[in-house]
């Protein structure tokens, strides 16, 4: 009775071991494919880098690092209904970041999910009123008259008016007062600000 539970002890024992060793062992390759990912991703080897982030959520489906990418992937190859389902998947992974909101809404008006864009805007703006690139988003998906009262409101709130971004966000209101003049102005203010604008370059 006592080599019985002795070798029962030791058996559990082993089981545990080849236990933590597995783990481990899985915990070294994802990270290995994570490298490997990042650096085809920061050499615009998209095809390669989408293959191993794949690997990764077959190790780990919730991996935060893994489904950013890969929505960010589809959206930088232009098939924004691919990179959704990516992107609203880390956005519940990691509600207060930023950035992934605003490429989520700006996926979303690539494919004209203009409220779900706007929802997601707003919660970026919510989280940070000064944000530029959710104030510019939140131009880009006004579509209506009953649409440009919400982006005042959110102007009112912004925190440094002398941005690209707030000068830029004005446009639309001076050209629906058939004000050219002062829309041109608010241009010429984003470049005097940032003459490499693509967006001030854009309305311009």
């Amino acid at each position: 009775m006592h080599k019985l539970s002795r070798f029962l002890s030791q058996l559990l024992t082993v089981i545990l071991l080849a236990g933590v060793v597995t783990a481990c062992g899985r915990k070294e390759k994802k990270g290995r494919f994570l490298e490997t990912a990042q650096q085809y991703f920061d050499a615009g080897e998209y095809e390669k880098a989408k293959l191993e982030y794949i690997n990764v959520l077959r190790a780990d489906r919730n991996n935060l690092i893994a489904t950013r990418q890969l929505g960010v992937i589809w959206s930088e190859q232009g098939v924004p209904a691919l990179a959704v389902p990516y992107l609203m998947q880390a956005g519940k992974l990691s509600p207060n970041d930023i950035r992934l909101r605003c490429r989520l809404a700006s996926t979303f008006l690539a494919i004209r999910e203009i409220e779900r864009a706007r929802v997601e805007i707003l919660a970026v703006l919510d989280l940070a009123p000064g944000d530029e690139e959710a104030l510019l988003l939140l131009v880009d998906a006004a579509r209506g008259p009953e649409d440009w009262p919400v982006v005042r409101q959110r102007m009112d709130k912004f925190p440094n008016r002398n941005t690209v971004a707030f000068h830029l966000a004005t446009v639309p209101f001076f050209l629906q007062k058939n004000d050219l003049l002062s829309g041109l102005d608010a241009v010429e203010k984003a470049l005097a600000i940032d003459p490499k604008s693509v967006k001030a370059h854009t309305v311009a």
